[in-house]
This record gives C-alpha cells, structure tokens and sequence, in this order.
C-alpha cells in the first residue's frame, strides 16, 4: 500500500513538471506566431513595393539601393514566416508526441528557446531595413521639394522607434545565462528515459497464442474450414475414409456418428475392426443405398458437435424425412457420392 502512495507521489510530481513546461512551450509558441504575423505583413509591405515600377529618370545607384533594400526586408520576414511556422508545427508536436517521454519535451522547449534569439534577430533586421527603404521611397518617388523633408522626419522617427525599443530591450530582456526554465534535473535523470508502455511489445508466434495452422485457435480447428479434409491431414482420400474417432456413446449417439479431430503432428485415434457395425472401419457398403450414402456425408461435414445439437433438439427426425423425400425423387447425385467418399 506504501507503494502506491509513494508511486502517486511521483506521478503527480511528474504532472506538475510536464504542467511547468507546458506553460514554457506555450509562451515560446505564442512568441513565435507574434512575430509571424508581424514579418507576415511587413513581408507583403515589401513586396507591394518591389512590384511598383520605378521611375526611369532617378539615379542609378539611388534605385539600386531602394530596390536592395526592399529585397533584403522581403527575405529577411519571409525567413522569420517559415522558422516561426516550422517551429509552431515541429515543437509542439514534438513535445506531445516523442517517444522518448520527458526527454522529447524538454528538447522542443528548449530548440524553442534557443532558436527564439535568432529569428528575433533577423526580425529586428528586417524591420530596420524596412524603415530605411521607406525613408528611401520619398527620395525615390517625389520631387527633392517634397521628398528631402519627408524622409528627414521619417529618419528622425526611425532613430526615436530604435530607441525606445533598445530601452525596452535593456529593461524586459533576461540573460541567456541567467534564464530560469521549468526542468527539473533530478526528475529528469530519474524518470526522463521511461519508455513508452506500448514501446518494443514483442510479437508472439503462432505457437505462443495457440493457434493452428489457418489462423484458427486449436480448440475451433474442428471448425475451421478444409480442417476435416485429407489433404490438410496429409492422408490420402481412400485411407481418409477409416479414420473415425472412438465415438461418445455417453450421448446416446450412434456409432456412424463420430468427430474428427485434425492431426497437428499427433497420430489420430481409430476405431477398431468391425466397430462401426461390421466389416472395416469406415469402410463403405458397396450395396449401400443413396439415402444412407448422404447420411454419412451429412454425419461427416457435422462433426460430432453438429449430430449432439441435432439429437437433442430433436433436428435429425426432420433431417431423416428430407433424406426419404430426396430419394423418392430419385434427386441422389450418385456420382458426387462416389467422389467423395471412393
């Protein structure tokens, strides 16, 4: 009892851990598809911009460096769109779904956090190219009257927006090495490598679930089907007719109506000479009518199991009848009598 308190114990410190990081990846994610969205539509402001047609008659090195600066700020968010999208797809799935358990989690968190400096790097760069080429477009697009004092105050708010987000930074950032994370090392090194419980099952041979050539269980092979024929017991179809099981005569059955039970490797138990009411074994009475021939067939293709149901609900009468009607009307295929049982 002892140990299920103390396993309890664990697994709800267990819990708590996986709750713990679980909040880290979510802020991480969160983080990611903030700037997503942002690189998103600073990406298509760029491109809106490399589609505009410029003007023929500006300098060429002015052109250049619009057109520069408007592809560098188009590559740099559109990297920041594709990390940030892979890592909102790959870590969270990851973390649920690893097969290493608490190791797997802790990697996305922590590939979460350590890629999160460099895509706000490249963030950061494409904003600020963004900026300059904006500051550019007035030159670019407007008579010098116009465009000189427009990208002087566009500068001036560049410089202030910088700024205010690098005093931003310095007060909200924490050092990399300083950062507090959710793992915890000794939970870690003791139950971070615990496989999954349907991890490395070893599959089980025929043998050990018992089964029987066919895919039947060894207990439904007298069931299944070509089980009762000579060629799944490797016997010839004239020797096949003389094996008949000791019949169960606790049932009030008769003679005619033994089982068969399949060889499986073991050498099946046959009835003596004249057990069956005369002559071999099984063997058939060449004067035997058609109706007693389809008898057999019928006792045969039931098994034991089928002519016990029948004699206790009282089928074999109705059985009998049909086999009477089937002869007055001459209906016997005595050739299909003769093939299975010659």
């Amino acid at each position: 009892m002892l140990q299920l308190y103390k396993n309890d114990i664990v697994t709800s410190v267990a819990k708590g851990q996986v709750e713990l990081r679980k909040r880290e990846l979510d802020w991480y994610t969160n983080n990611y598809l903030t700037m997503s969205t942002q690189g998103a539509v600073l990406a298509g402001f760029a491109f809106n911009q490399l589609t505009t047609p410029v003007p023929e008659d500006i300098d060429l090195w002015l052109g250049k460096s619009y057109l520069v600066l408007s592809t560098l700020a188009l590559s740099f968010e559109l990297f920041v769109v594709l990390s940030t999208t892979m890592c909102c797809i790959l870590g969270p799935g990851l973390a649920l779904r690893g097969h290493q358990g608490f190791a797997s989690l802790h990697v996305a968190v922590d590939t979460l956090k350590s890629e999160q400096n460099w895509i706000f790097f490249f963030f950061v760069c494409g904003l600020l190219v963004f900026l300059i080429s904006n500051s550019m477009l007035f030159v670019v697009y407007y008579i010098p009257f116009v465009a000189y004092p427009c990208a002087t105050l566009v500068g001036f708010f560049i410089l202030v927006v910088v700024g205010y987000v690098i005093y931003i930074y310095i007060k909200l950032h924490v050092p990399y090495l300083s950062e507090v994370d959710g793992k915890i090392q000794a939970l870690h090194d003791a139950y971070g490598n615990l496989p999954d419980i349907e991890e490395d099952k070893p599959a089980r041979s025929p043998s050990q679930r018992g089964s029987a050539p066919g895919g039947f269980p060894r207990s439904q092979t007298a069931f299944a089907p070509g089980a009762l024929s000579p060629q799944s017991v490797g016997a010839t179809p004239a020797s096949f007719q003389h094996q008949r099981t000791e019949p169960i005569r606790g049932l009030g059955l008769s003679p005619g109506m033994g089982y068969h039970q399949p060889f499986h490797g073991q050498s099946m138990h046959t009835l003596p000479e004249g057990a069956l009411g005369g002559g071999a074994a099984g063997s058939q009475d060449p004067s035997a009518s058609p109706v007693s021939l389809r008898r057999q067939r019928q006792n045969e293709e039931r098994g034991f199991f089928g002519n016990a149901w029948n004699k206790l609900t009282g089928q074999e009468s109705d059985d009998d009848d049909s086999l009477d009607s089937d002869s007055e009307g001459g209906d016997i295929d005595m050739e299909m009598a003769t093939r299975q049982f010659g």
